[in-house]
């Protein structure tokens, strides 16, 4: 049976006859409902019958200053390199398959080819295109070499490219001269605006007027998108949304007698996802926060069955290590990378490295090495079949 989503107030801003509101009333392509409610009714979960790690890797640090990794916030793998938005210096770095430093696209400048700050990039069709802070799309090829620098008439937090322009993402929201709010943008190639909304609230003053959470990104040409604190996750096709995962956080949600104002008010922090969602096979992973913690959830699309961070199997090493995976190599194998703090932070708690020495020698010695001038381990993961 065909069921439709419910349409939600749209927001148009008036910016030519093209412009429309971004259309969420489209019949679900696919829905999975992922209840996250009640952690005593979810599944157990053995991460070592799931999951197997195939290489660790400790990515380098040179003479270079622009080696040092702080604060990742997106990886793409091409080819046999790792390219690494590096949020506090804000540059693309890359890295070989062996952790190897090769080099850092574009620097830090006012010139051509060279930003003040990076937000988001992606990689597609023997072109990187990164988002900068001021308002500009750089092209580069895949070597490095600069190509092309674009303005655009917005700032936006995360982009991704489709067959007939752009789609951008604000974690907030600005009024237009018509006094519309608006945070999800469609262009065409030439960033003329074609349709834009707020597509999940209900009321204008529920429209986020500051940064929450939500999320724009792109994964094997899907875009999936979730707005702050929706129960929605929509795959992105054209000018229109698909709802593809309901999360059901129960009394944790978000009060619908309360607008986001007046939550930030009243300082109460309701349920939401964090800032990504990754699909791999029949697997979904996602990180999510219920008040007072961040956990990670694993959803099997096949069983229908959610497993939350808290059934995972303490007594396997990787409960602590396994994260929202970074990026993907293949159809069944994939990227988490360990910051800094954590391994710092593990390589301190005597159980777990009692627990990784009996498990995993060369994690255990490598680990046990590590330094506070160190840059993070690439962990490369493979689903068991």
């Amino acid at each position: 049976m065909k069921r439709t989503c419910v349409l939600a107030l749209l927001i148009a801003v008036a910016c030519g006859p093209k412009d429309s509101v971004i259309d969420v009333s489209k019949i679900i392509k696919e829905k999975y409902e992922i209840k996250v409610v009640d952690e005593r009714t979810a599944g157990s979960l053995s991460l070592d019958s799931l999951l197997e790690i195939k290489s660790i890797v400790k990515m380098e640090t040179t003479s270079d200053p622009n080696s040092l990794l702080v604060d990742f916030s997106k990886v793409i793998i091409v080819d046999s390199t790792m390219i690494v938005l590096d949020g506090t210096f804000s540059g693309l770095k890359v890295f070989d398959k062996k952790g190897r430093f090769i080099k850092l696209i574009g620097s830090i400048g006012q010139g051509p080819g060279e930003y003040i700050g990076l937000n988001d990039f992606e990689v597609k069709h023997d072109t990187i295109r990164a988002l900068t802070k001021n308002q500009q799309l750089i092209e580069y090829d895949l070597h490095g070499n600069y190509l092309d620098t674009k303005r655009i008439d917005m700032f936006a937090w995360n982009f991704a490219s489709t067959k007939s322009g752009y789609v951008f993402f604000r974690n907030y929201n600005v009024e237009s001269k018509d006094g519309a709010s608006f945070n999800l943008i469609t262009t065409d190639r030439k960033f003329n605006i074609l349709s834009s909304g707020a597509p999940f609230f209900e009321r204008a003053e529920d429209v986020p007027t500051f940064g929450y959470t939500g999320f724009l990104s792109s994964e094997n040409d899907e875009i999936m998108f979730s707005e702050a604190f929706s129960s929605y996750v929509c795959t992105f096709e054209g000018d229109s949304l698909y709802r593809k995962y309901i999360i059901d956080f129960g009394a944790n949600k978000k009060p619908d007698d309360l607008t986001l104002a007046e939550i930030h008010t009243k300082g109460l922090d309701p349920a939401h996802l964090d800032t990504r969602i990754f699909e791999i096979k029949d697997l979904v992973f996602f990180k999510y926060f219920i008040a007072p913690r961040l956990s990670l959830g694993i959803f099997d699309k096949k069983s229908k069955i959610f497993y939350p961070s808290s059934k995972f199997n303490t007594e396997s090493y990787l409960s602590s290590i396994l994260s929202t995976p970074n990026a993907r190599i293949d159809s069944n194998t994939f990227i988490v990378i360990l910051p800094l703090d954590l391994i710092l932070y593990l390589q301190k708690d005597e159980k777990y490295m009692k627990l990784v020495k009996e498990q995993n020698q060369e994690l255990y010695t490598i680990v046990s090495g590590y330094t506070s001038n160190d840059n993070p381990l690439v962990i490369t993961f493979s689903i068991l079949e």
